[in-house]
């Protein structure tokens, strides 16, 4: 499933990648970490190091959501990452999760506010996603997202496969 936005050739273009920040100043996809189990790791790493590199992984566009503008999901497994495109090669990351068997009304509500957290963000991130100095501030973030999810992958290597 292709967008307009999105292009999956032959991955030579990098992707800019980057977090929102909670009205306390942090990352909130640190605190979507705490909410996975270690031995899903792997499947996040996979996720934002494909995104990273210009591949969306069983890519869906929400459509049946309308409070939620524009969100789109790449998937692994069980493993989800929802995120906003901003441009050709510039990705807002929403949530980190993984996926339960329902949909549930727990999980409508914190796309919701991770979607409300993105709406507080998007002067900021659109008055600065051309700026080299936010553009390294959110690479060293997912440095440190990739390198925190390589605890796992050290342990299990992920096989060439496709999903």
């Amino acid at each position: 499933q292709k967008t307009t936005i999105i292009s999956e050739d032959d991955g030579m273009d990098v992707n800019d990648l980057l977090f929102l920040k909670t009205s306390s100043g942090n990352y909130s996809v640190f605190s979507d970490l705490k909410e996975i189990a270690i031995d899903h790791y792997n499947l996040f790493h996979t996720l934002l190091t494909d995104m990273a590199n210009g591949r969306f992984r069983g890519l869906k566009r929400f459509s049946d959501n309308n409070a939620i503008q524009g969100m789109m999901e790449v998937k692994y497994n069980q493993a989800r990452i929802t995120f906003i495109p901003m441009s050709k090669d510039k990705y807002v990351i929403l949530d980190m999760f993984i996926k339960k068997t329902q949909v549930d009304a727990a999980y409508q509500a914190a796309l919701k506010n991770k979607y409300d957290l993105f709406k507080e963000n998007y002067s900021v991130i659109s008055n600065l996603m051309f700026n080299d100095e936010y553009l390294e501030e959110n690479r060293k973030v997912l440095d440190s997202l990739l390198s925190t999810l390589e605890k796992d992958t050290k342990v299990k290597k992920l096989g060439g496969f496709d999903e």
